[in-house]
């Protein structure tokens, strides 16, 4: 698979919360035989990187079945699924909807959750989405009302649903924009330079890489590569001793 086509997914889900029957306001202990009902999926929005189309479904604009099947089909897609919060959140309540569904897993997929890449490699005030891309300089999410849009939707408003669409999209937007902006900080997605017999960018699969001095391990040394485009740093797959090896073998023959 050339580099060139991989195909990377940004996604966020909005979900509706659980119902349950209390007591009081404060400090609730929560039993099984409380809960009203479980908390569900109300919408989804999704955009290939690179590509200009929103796509977003819902229960008000598709319906339960063909919502978990679109968002089952995109991941089907993809190679990898980038997420804020995402590994404990939203890719564990789809897979929760899909085993519900009787659908099977997706085909597997590069997860890579922005939430964690910024908690790994920056300190701030805040780890939330619109904390992180405000003081980026990245804008904010979309104001609304707050919690009671949820309950809107879940009553069927028809104005409530498209706020949320609005809502719901902003955050795909922004996802994506920390994305691009945080990519050459980012180790868990699929590494372009697996595909190709030359040096690319893993990152990016950009070619525009510059030899910038080795990297030494506790046995071995590899030429160091720094991209021009996205700033991503790596190293040579093999290391330099195996390297002057082979170029030895080549001569001998």
């Amino acid at each position: 698979m050339p580099s060139t086509d991989i195909k990377t997914l940004v996604i966020d889900i909005e979900t509706a919360p659980h119902e349950a029957y209390v007591w009081g306001l404060f400090n609730q202990n929560v039993g099984l035989s409380q809960i009203k009902s479980n908390g569900y999926i109300l919408s989804f929005a999704a955009k290939w990187v690179g590509e200009d189309e929103m796509i977003y479904h819902s229960l008000h604009t598709s319906g339960n079945v063909r919502m978990l099947w679109e968002a089952h089909r995109l991941l089907e897609e993809a190679d990898e699924v980038v997420t804020y919060n995402g590994i404990s959140f939203d890719h564990k309540l789809l897979n929760t909807e899909f085993i519900a569904n009787n659908l099977p897993p997706p085909s597997p997929y590069k997860k890579v959750d922005l939430y964690r890449t910024v908690k790994g490699v920056m300190r701030t005030a805040s780890n939330k989405l619109d904390f992180v891309s405000s003081y980026l300089g990245m804008g904010h999410k979309v104001e609304h009302e707050g919690f009671p849009l949820w309950v809107a939707c879940m009553q069927g408003d028809k104005e409530a649903w498209k706020r949320m669409r609005e809502y719901n999209e902003g955050d795909v937007l922004l996802t994506e924009r920390l994305y691009a902006r945080l990519r050459p900080w980012i180790t868990t997605g699929v590494n372009r330079s697996a595909f190709v017999d030359s040096h690319i960018c893993p990152t990016c699969g950009s070619v525009h890489v510059h030899s910038r001095g080795y990297t030494r391990t506790m046995k071995q040394v590899y030429k160091r590569y720094f991209c021009t485009d996205c700033g991503t740093w790596s190293r040579s797959a093999v290391a330099e001793k195996q390297e002057n090896k082979r170029e030895q073998l080549v001569l001998a023959r």
